[in-house]
């Protein structure tokens, strides 16, 4: 999975117009959501936080984030680790099949 599979979407609390400016402001080039009702009904603890995605919406990461360092290490907290890789290419499911050449 690379970087591109994955969709960010950041979380605040503010009116439309604050936001509107702020995103502007901070030349902030990825979707951004504020509404308190998806704040409540997906339990976001505080804000500003960010939810790291799938493409069929599956969440990959989310957290709390106040910098781009911090969405970085989300996105890195996303990305599958080596034994899950490992186990993918181990599984009957699995699209390699190591014994095929004979």
């Amino acid at each position: 999975m690379s970087g591109s599979d994955l969709n960010i979407l950041l979380v605040a609390e503010a009116d439309q117009l604050t936001l509107s400016d702020y995103v502007t402001e901070h030349n902030i080039r990825l979707p951004v959501i504020s509404d308190r009702d998806f704040l409540r009904e997906n339990r976001i603890p505080g804000v500003p936080f960010a939810i790291v995605a799938t493409h069929d919406g599956a969440v990959r990461a989310a957290g709390g984030v106040n910098s781009l360092e911090q969405i970085e290490m989300l996105l890195a907290r996303s990305r599958p680790k080596p034994d899950d890789l490992r186990e993918l290419e181990t599984s009957e499911h699995s699209l390699i099949h190591m014994d095929q050449g004979s």
